[in-house]
């Protein structure tokens, strides 16, 4: 069984309908983007795609991607701190 950790979640603050973005590594290098509806009062939403990547620099590249056209980060958890930091590095 493969272990899920959250790494980030985006969201478009000017564009709530947008729905969020969340970033969840799975197993050692793979990085999955789910973007879903979202709604504060209806916490379960949508899956609207789904993104899959097999190492951690495409996924820095298409979270780059998001924060570049307007999305932004809504929650780090502890766990997505060396995501983030090798994403600042590369921005």
């Amino acid at each position: 069984m493969t272990l899920s950790i959250p790494l980030m979640i985006l969201q478009d603050q000017s564009a709530p309908y947008k729905g969020r973005w969340s970033l969840v590594q799975q197993g050692a290098d793979k990085v999955e983007a789910i973007h879903a509806t979202y709604h504060p009062d209806h916490p379960v939403g949508c899956v609207i795609e789904c993104w899959s990547f097999n190492a951690q620099q495409p996924a820095q590249a298409f979270t780059r991607h998001l924060i570049n056209h307007g999305w932004c980060i809504t929650d780090l958890p502890e766990s997505g701190a060396f995501f983030w930091t090798r994403l600042l590095g590369r921005l």
